[in-house]
């Protein structure tokens, strides 16, 4: 099988129960019974802040856009499930490109009441940028931070990601970042999360 048909199989499978197991955290594919969580998550005021979302994300609004991702050959998002069961965050690899060539990773959200409790970011990093080099076979990953918010730049660059260029999306500047698989420093995300273990 080609890895070009190998990632047409999984996208199509993106809303059956394949869910990735971590030590922190497990990826659930998003199906229509999470839309209610998700309109929580994205309305948090760190949520809102870091995607620039300047009105409130409605269920219904959600509801048209996961009748349009179940039809999408380029877009797979999963809801972030703590080891309590407790789901507590969303992420998304997107524009996947089948000729393997790019993917983005982006709206990452992780409940606040849970953020700091756990390495559940940390965790999550590692298993989708994992599966977008390894499973999806893809050269580059794509995200992009607000430009003001130094700590998550910050932490991108030490991930390995190389800035791009800086853009505007609803009157706020973003930093896009690039990150090839050759650069992608995973040691470092281990190293951090090791630090969680230590202390645990």
């Amino acid at each position: 099988m080609t890895p070009q048909a190998r990632r047409s199989i999984i996208i199509k499978e993106k809303t059956a129960t394949h869910v990735i197991k971590g030590e922190y955290i497990d990826l659930h594919p998003c199906t229509d019974k999470h839309g209610e969580a998700i309109v929580k998550l994205r309305n948090q005021d760190k949520s809102r802040y870091s995607m620039n979302q300047t009105e409130a994300f409605t269920l219904e609004g959600h509801n048209k856009w996961f009748s349009n991702y179940v039809k999408s050959d380029n877009d797979i998002y999963w809801c972030i499930y703590d080891k309590l069961g407790n789901n507590i965050g969303v992420i998304r690899l997107y524009n996947i490109d089948h000729t393997g060539t790019t993917c983005n990773q982006g709206a990452f959200v992780i409940d606040e009441n849970y953020a700091m409790s756990g390495p559940f970011a940390l965790e999550t990093e590692i298993i989708t940028l994992d599966f977008a080099f390894d499973t999806l076979q893809m050269n580059k990953v794509l995200n992009d931070n607000r430009a003001d918010n130094k700590k998550m730049n910050s932490i991108s660059k030490r991930i390995g990601f190389q800035f791009i260029e800086e853009f505007e999306r609803n009157g706020a500047m973003f930093h896009l970042y690039e990150l090839t698989k050759s650069n992608y420093k995973r040691a470092y995300l281990e190293a951090l999360l090791n630090k969680w273990r230590e202390y645990a």
